[in-house]
């Protein structure tokens, strides 16, 4: 299924960009693969809004929840290495790729500075398989 597109909103340069996790080069390989995979794009999945600070972002996406570190960066610093695509639902966004090489990964973990995650509480708890009621 190719990449679902919004029309109409162009995010200012001062928006706030969010993209959950460390930001490691096999984590970026395999979130690109999977997007090139299943929507013909070659690119990584982020949030942006017009908001004071992260925190105020984090409470838009309850996904970012579960990350302990976050990418953090501007809509105007990401456009000046890649192309920033409004995909899905607001406040959705898949930064483009050009290419897997590590020198790619290189260049957007110098734009998105990593952060503890101001929203985070620990990792979930889920009950294991089998266990309920012991």
């Amino acid at each position: 299924m190719p990449l679902p597109l919004r029309k109409g909103y162009r995010p200012p340069d001062d928006a706030l960009v969010v993209r959950g996790g460390r930001q490691v080069n096999g984590d970026l390989q395999k979130a690109a693969e999977l997007c090139e995979a299943k929507h013909g794009v070659l690119g990584v999945s982020a949030f942006v809004a017009e908001v004071d600070d992260v925190a105020s972002l984090v409470d838009l996406v309850p996904e970012a929840l579960r990350h302990e570190f976050l990418g953090v960066s501007s809509v105007g610093q990401v456009r000046q290495h890649f192309d920033l695509l409004p995909s899905f639902h607001a406040p959705h966004y898949t930064i483009v790729l050009p290419d897997l090489d590590p020198g790619t990964f290189a260049i957007l973990r110098t734009v998105l500075t990593i952060e503890p995650n101001p929203r985070f509480r620990g990792k979930p708890k889920f009950p294991r398989r089998g266990t309920k009621g012991r």
